[in-house]
Parts: C-alpha cells; structure tokens; sequence
C-alpha cells in the first residue's frame, strides 16, 4: 500500500475507534475511570513509540547531544511509523481491556463497523488530498468539515441517552479529549498536512464544544460556539500550515543531512524552498549540502544526480565568483567545479554555465579564454535556450566591455 494511503487510513481509523469510544461511553452514568485508563493506554502506547522512534534515530547516527532541542521534533518526524503504532495500538489494546462491553455481540459489531467507516473516511480523506489546487481544496475541506458540524450537532442529539443535557456533556468531553492524538498524528505523519485533515480537527472541535456547553447560558449563545471551528479552520490553513510545511521539510532535511544522507536532505530542502522560495533556513540548509557535496568523486550513476538543484549549484559558484571582488582560489576552483557539473548534466542551461565560466577565467587572468567564451555566448547563431541566455545577456555585455 502506498504509504501516504496507509497514512491515511490508519488517521481514518483512529477517528473510527474514537467515535465508538465516545458511543460506549454510558451518557446516565458514565465510568471516568475506565476512559481515563484508555487515556493512559494512549499515553503509554505514544511514549513506547518515542522510545523505539529516538532507539532508531541514534542507531541511524544521530546523537542527541548535537540539538537536544530539536531531537524530540527529529523523533516526531522520522519515526512516524512508530508513533502510528504506538497511539493506535494503545488505543485498540487499552480499549480492549477497558470496556468488558466488547464481549457483547452487538458491541463488537459496532466496533467493527466504526472501525471500517473509519477506514473509509481516511481514503476519503487521501482522495480529497489529491485535489491540486488551493482554492479547490480550501472549499470542498470546508464544505465536509461543515457537514461533518451539521451532522453531528443534529443527529448524535437524536441517540439515545444523548438526548439529555448531561449525556451531551460527556459526548462533549470524549470527543474533545480524541482531538489531540489525532493532530499528533497528522503532525507526524510523512505526508504534508492538507486541508481536509485541519477541517476534520476543527470540525471534531466544533461537536465537542457544541455538546459540551449544550443547556449552559453562554454571553455569546451556544450558536456562536459554531463560528469557533470556521474561524480556527480558516486562521489555520492560510497561517499556520504554511509555515509548519516548510519547517517540518526544513527539519527533515537538517536531520538527513546531518545523518549523511544527502538524497533525503535534498529533497526535503527542495520542497521546502519549493513551498517557500525565500525561507532562509532552508536556503542555508541546501548551501550546506551543497558545500559537502564533491562533485568529482560523484559517479555518473550517482542518484544524487537526479535530484540536484543545479540552478541551485549555479548559484553557488555565482556566490563564490560575484558575491566577493577577489574570490580565493580554492572559491574559484570549487566554482569551475560546480560549473563542469552542470555543463554535464543540464546543457539547457549553457549560457548561464558559459557566463559563470568567462567571470572565473577572468579572475584566473586567462583574458583570452574568457574572451571566447563570451564571444560563443555573444554570438545569436550559437542555440542557447533564449530564456537562459536573456537573464545574462546584459552582464555578459558588461563584462565584455570591462574586459575590453
């Protein structure tokens, strides 16, 4: 199964195995200890997952010591497999254990029901993901998450014995206290945050709220309480989740890195810039990477190939020739380096190469090589890409005439 799928399902069935917990719940005279015990289970069940989590991620080479602060977020991150394991199966077993009404036949059934509901709302989910564009997802997130509201708020009323103030209250507090384990697992998981996940929370949030404060006069009224979700739903995703996308991809690609796996690093740094081309952090991230990087001891068959930024790597020697007026000779020597790399591997983007090139034969004070290199460049019959060659033109004419 796809990963992200599994991901999903497995966040569809938590929420299927909390609801049937929220139903069991006797609303006349609910037992707090027994639900405290799946509280603890939970609890538990999540501490043996960071446990396992940070065993991996020392055994993979990362020392604690390095970024005590950042260790737990580096488990959270890279270990979402045994996090998963670990809120969930806390879940199943401390239910299990609990509720001595699973024996009941009807019980059982209710809990294989909810649980394969469950499962399909996450594929639900993973499909509503899918959706490319923003504004599309932003919507249709939105719509479910008010109809999941509307359903909840009108119908849960008609079971019996949460037809009582009381039995709403307890209704109210259960599906409150389910809404943290499900956003650890949406933080956590591999797959990016989406808007259907936030509109599910905030939509748990709005039911709980409603049903806990059902019957109590409130300055706003309980229809305001409604307003909450919308206004988290939307503060959330045009905020929030921007932000928590980029540095979980940051994070993962600092984690990476620092574990010598430079493919994982790449990547992560690359959807984070792709997710915000202007984020420092990550930018300082992938000049890290591709500073350790030597470019003439990667094979031809090397994966890290595929996946280099190369007009990242164009940059680089852009910084190294440009950024200062007399670069070091090691900096020169780094930059031809990255400039053969590209050369070989990206030849759309030659006029940029031939550029960089003629600065560093001219800062090696070989005029004549740069000379006709620029003149290649110069030259209209020579077939660059035109949308490369337009963004030097104007400085390779300016080094021409200096050089001249």
């Amino acid at each position: 199964m796809n990963p992200i799928l599994r991901e999903y399902v497995l966040k569809g069935l938590y929420l299927g195995l909390w609801a049937w917990l929220a139903i069991v719940q006797s609303p006349a005279s609910p037992d707090w200890p027994r639900f405290y015990a799946v509280l603890a289970g939970i609890a538990g069940g999540l501490a043996i997952g960071l446990l396992a989590g940070a065993v991996v991620q020392i055994r993979r080479g990362y020392r604690p010591s390095a970024n005590y602060k950042a260790f737990p977020f580096v488990v959270l991150l890279e270990s979402p497999y045994w996090i998963y394991l670990g809120i969930l199966g806390g879940l199943g077993l401390s239910a299990f254990i609990a509720y001595p009404q699973l024996e009941a036949p009807t019980t059982r059934d209710w809990l294989i029901y909810f649980a394969i509901a469950g499962a399909v709302l996450g594929y639900g989910f993973y499909q509503l993901r899918a959706v490319r564009d923003f504004a599309t997802r932003f919507i249709v997130a939105l719509v479910v998450g008010s109809l999941i509201i509307y359903l909840g708020v009108h119908y849960l009323f008609q079971i019996p014995g949460f037809n009582t103030v009381a039995g709403q209250h307890v209704l109210g507090i259960v599906i409150l206290a389910g809404l943290p384990g499900f956003y650890l697992l949406t933080f956590c998981g591999e797959a990016e945050e989406s808007e259907i996940e936030i509109a599910a929370l905030c939509a748990g949030f709005g039911i709980g709220a409603y049903e806990l404060f059902a019957g109590r006069e409130s300055f706003f009224g309980e229809k305001f309480i409604l307003l909450a979700p919308l206004i988290a739903y939307f503060v959330y995703v045009t905020r929030l989740m921007p932000f928590l996308r980029v540095f979980k991809h940051t994070l993962r690609g600092y984690s990476s890195l620092n574990m010598n796996r430079p493919v994982e690093a790449l990547l992560s740094f690359k959807r984070a810039l792709t997710l915000s081309p202007k984020d420092e952090l990550a930018i300082r991230g992938m000049w890290q990477l591709h500073e350790r990087i030597d470019v003439e001891t990667l094979p031809q068959n090397s994966p890290l190939l595929e996946h280099l930024d190369y007009g990242f790597c164009l940059d680089q020697a852009a910084g190294y020739l440009i950024g200062s007026s007399t670069p070091s000779e090691s900096q020169r020597q780094r930059a031809v380096r990255m400039i053969d790399l590209v050369e070989r591997q990206k030849p759309i983007l030659a006029a940029r190469v031939d550029y960089l090139r003629a600065v560093a034969l001219t800062h090696a004070k070989d005029f004549d090589a740069a000379a006709a290199t620029l003149t290649r460049l110069l030259d209209p019959a020579t077939p660059y890409t035109d949308t490369v060659r337009n963004r030097v033109l104007f400085d390779a004419w300016e080094l021409a005439r200096r050089l001249h």
